[in-house]
């Protein structure tokens, strides 16, 4: 049976049911009453409780409640279409021993309840009498929790974390939206825009029944009233007054009468839902539309020659209407509010949006002569794949006023990037001469993010991280960190607190021409935080790093796919984390320099080889190599002269880069990997995970419980949550197999809290995906032995099958037996087929 979706619903008023009373089950649209019937009529069913169904949107209602005969339970669907006829035959009833669960949806504009009801109470004093004997459950909106479940259980394919986030945000708790949400989703209807919205044009291809229920108890709309509407669905929340300033005072009435325009939770702003809006926007009429968002955004631009800046979803508003809908009679005077706004939203959509949207936004821009300054147009350039224009847009002109130091910075960045995609040294192109050692130690250090050598540390680079320009110095610092990761050493896990206030200056500073530099420290850090197996310690950090940059609302998008890439590596699936990386290679800001872009790309190509079970490459042996003494490293970087090469060969010395190695270690869980060798000369700055990594493989070699458990209780710490259940489960089946029972029920104990805790990461998470799948490494002679066993040979004929000796096929089956975790002979071949070793 399907899981029901209001679980804790359906047994209260299964319970009221026992009570004798009558049950009104009230909720908005969507709220999944109807089908909360549905499942409570299951129930019964499977208790064998005798009961009737009737629907009043079926013209049939009252003969059908004629013909149930007074049976104990009657369950009465769409109660908002009752009649009076059916309403005075429901009053009937009280009397009987039948009892009424009736649902009714609280917000439905072409009811005939209410009508019908005080009609009924007017006339009936047996009515007046009977209305408070009735019970009332109301079915709250579902917590954000059982809203991501729903879509992630619902889906018939996996659902990245920002569609998940958009089918929350856009369900209000409303499960019968969320179920739509879902084929929407796959269709690629959901718009993740300032607002996330749906697109309008696949609806007539979908099957969805909420979205229809929605159009029916909203009911008609005019043009005006349905255009009103979806110009609310595409701004920030208002206050009712706001609102109907901005799409006038009667469609306002309208939209809140007939349950379109909502009170959002805990605030008093009002806004349409974007469902809703769905499901009205095919009656408003095109011309319609432009008049209300010709108006809206004139009202907009007004509050922004005001002074007071706009909302970001408010900002994006009126950039789209000013190419398109708004009479040039209806601007504000003032040409510095157009600028302000459309710059705002241009910049956003530089960094992250798609090209089309980005060319159709300068087109509107110089459509209405919005003068954009040299740098300005040098970014947009770049974001358009033409970088040698981009590059001589660079130039000052020879009256330009000179630009400040920040803005040169911010230039030489690009610069570096522009000349990095054209692979051109920057020496060649560089568009206009270097003034000052700062300015030669930042170039120095763009140009390793882009294609230089990290272990060649030249003074320059060296003195970068101690650059006056903090925001330099931080990419200098994030970069060496980056590296010692990718090359399997530890890395600063958290930001110094005058690194940190960088970020939260820079939503705060007028102008946004560091914010290169920032959003490529904020990157370069999070995908150190993946590679070091912090992510999920300091995913707070990193968010608050993120939410004060300027356009925090796109950042969002790749942040929330790193995050769910983190936990997908820490509770062991490959496919969510493959599936997570390459929504974050499609969402990160677009002016990443070309080395972070590679390594971003290097860690997805991995997880897509290891989640098509891909398997390792095979054992290459390595020569010694002789290396040169080291050096004092400057904040964590590799030393001057030091060699990576044991490394990059992977700790286990196979051929493996430490990335790799991790990657497998963390979710190629059935397939054993050669014990991690780490150098001894590189293994106190070895990254914590590796060290963890090698004491699990050994421990679980040696059939080890203590240690096992040790190993467990330090990855709980690391936050790896399906590795620390493999250990704990294995160390629990040695100790059974010994009969150390203590020992077994403390490994139950840790086994429980760890599954609990897997569940509460990942909402995706069925208890069975990471059940403490222990890698069984049984050797071939012994995997050869235990088949045999399994099918009914003895001893004798094991050994002869093998050639050896009878001790020898002994011993091999006293190794699988204590591998497999078993005590008995009749235990191989269950065990065998569990883990895919016998047919």
């Amino acid at each position: 049976m399907t899981r029901t979706l209001r679980a804790d619903d359906l047994d209260r008023i299964r319970a009221l049911c026992d009570e004798g009373d009558d049950i009104l089950v009230l909720g908005p649209t969507g709220s999944g009453s109807g089908r909360l019937l549905r499942e409570l009529a299951e129930r019964l069913r499977d208790e064998q409780v005798p009961f009737a169904a009737v629907s009043c949107a079926a013209g049939d209602a009252l003969d059908r409640l004629a013909e149930a005969d007074q049976p104990p339970l009657l369950l009465v669907d769409r109660f908002e279409d009752a009649d009076l006829p059916f309403l005075e035959a429901i009053l009937d009833l009280a009397p009987t021993p039948t009892t009424v669960v009736a649902a009714l949806e609280t917000n439905s504009s072409t009811t005939h309840y209410t009508e019908s009801l005080q009609r009924l109470l007017a006339d009936s004093a047996r009515a007046r009498a009977h209305l408070p004997t009735i019970r009332r459950h109301r079915l709250a909106p579902l917590s954000p929790a059982e809203i991501e479940r729903i879509a992630h259980t619902r889906s018939p394919e996996p659902l990245d974390a920002r569609t998940v986030h958009a089918i929350r945000l856009l369900s209000w708790g409303r499960p019968e939206w969320a179920l739509d949400l879902i084929p929407l989703a796959h269709a690629g209807a959901i718009i993740d825009g300032a607002r996330i919205g749906i697109d309008p044009r696949a609806i007539p291809e979908l099957s969805l029944p909420a979205l229809a229920d929605l159009a029916r108890a909203i009911g008609p709309l005019s043009p005006e009233e349905a255009a009103g509407a979806l110009v609310l669905a595409e701004v920030d929340p208002l206050d009712p007054a706001q609102a109907a300033d901005l799409v006038g005072e009667a469609t306002a009435s309208t939209l809140l009468s007939r349950g379109v325009l909502l009170p959002q939770e805990e605030a008093e702003l009002h806004t349409v839902p974007a469902f809703a809006a769905a499901a009205v926007h095919h009656l408003a009429t095109p011309e319609a539309l432009r008049r209300a968002r010709s108006r809206a955004a004139s009202l907009l631009l007004s509050v922004e020659a005001f002074g007071l800046q706009l909302f970001p979803a408010d900002t994006a508003f009126c950039a789209r209407a000013l190419g398109t809908d708004i009479a040039p009679e209806s601007l504000p005077a003032d040409p510095d509010v157009r600028t302000a706004v459309v710059q705002r939203t241009t910049a956003d959509e530089l960094l992250f949006g798609s090209e089309g949207s980005l060319r159709a936004l300068l087109l509107r821009t110089a459509h209405r002569g919005i003068e954009v300054d040299s740098a300005f147009r040098a970014r947009a350039l770049t974001a358009l794949g033409q970088h040698r224009q981009a590059l001589a847009a660079l130039a000052p002109a020879p009256d330009a006023r000179p630009a400040s130091g920040p803005t040169r910075i911010s230039m030489l960045f690009l610069a570096s990037l522009c000349a990095a995609e054209l692979s051109l040294p920057l020496a060649d192109v560089l568009p206009f001469a270097l003034e000052s050692r700062g300015e030669r130690d930042a170039l120095t250090v763009f140009e390793q993010w882009n294609h230089g050598s990290v272990a060649d540390r030249s003074p320059a680079a060296t003195s970068a991280s101690r650059h006056a320009l903090p925001e330099v110095a931080l990419l200098a610092e994030v970069l060496s960190g980056l590296e010692s990761a990718r090359h399997g050493q530890t890395a600063p896990a958290a930001l110094p607190n005058e690194r940190r206030a960088l970020f939260l200056r820079s939503g705060l500073a007028p102008d946004r021409s560091l914010e290169d530099l920032l959003t490529t420290a904020a990157v370069g850090y999070g995908l150190t935080l993946v590679l070091t197996g912090e992510i999920g310690r300091h995913r707070e950090e990193l968010a608050s790093l993120v939410a004060s940059l300027p356009a925090a609302a796109h950042h969002e998008r790749w942040l929330q796919h790193l995050c769910a890439a983190g936990t997908a590596l820490a509770c062991g699936s490959a496919e969510r984390a493959s599936l997570e990386w390459r929504r974050l290679e499609q969402t990160v800001p677009r002016f990443l320099p070309l080395r972070l872009r590679a390594h971003l790309q290097e860690v997805g190509a991995l997880l897509g080889r290891i989640a098509r079970g891909e398997p390792a490459p095979e054992p290459v042996d390595l020569p010694p190599e002789p290396r040169t003494p080291r050096r004092p490293s400057h904040r964590g970087a590799a030393p001057h002269g030091s060699s990576h090469r044991a490394h990059d060969a992977g700790p286990s010395g196979i051929g493996l880069t430490p990335t790799e190695w991790i990657l497998r270690y963390l979710c190629d869980r059935e397939d054993p990997l050669p014990r991690a060798r780490i150098d001894a000369r590189e293994r106190r700055s070895s990254l914590p995970l590796l060290h963890v990594a090698e004491a699990h493989e050994a421990a679980s070699a040696s059939q080890h419980p203590a240690e096992l458990m040790r190993v467990g209780q330090r990855l709980e710490e690391l936050g790896m949550w399906a590795r620390a259940l493999d250990a704990l489960t294995e160390a629990e089946r040695i100790f059974m197999r010994r009969r150390a029972g203590a020992g077994a029920t403390h490994c139950r104990t840790r086994i429980q809290l760890v599954r609990e805790r897997l569940a509460a990461e990942a909402r995706w998470h069925e208890p069975d995906d990471a059940g403490g799948a222990v890698r069984v490494r049984l050797t071939p002679r012994e995997r050869e032995a235990a088949q045999h066993a399994a099918r009914g040979l003895s001893n004798q004929q094991i050994a002869t099958q093998l050639g050896c000796g009878v001790r020898t096929a002994e011993s091999h089956l006293a190794q699988a037996r204590a591998k497999l975790g078993i005590a008995h002979r009749r235990d191989f071949a269950r065990r065998l087929r569990e883990i895919g070793e016998l047919d």
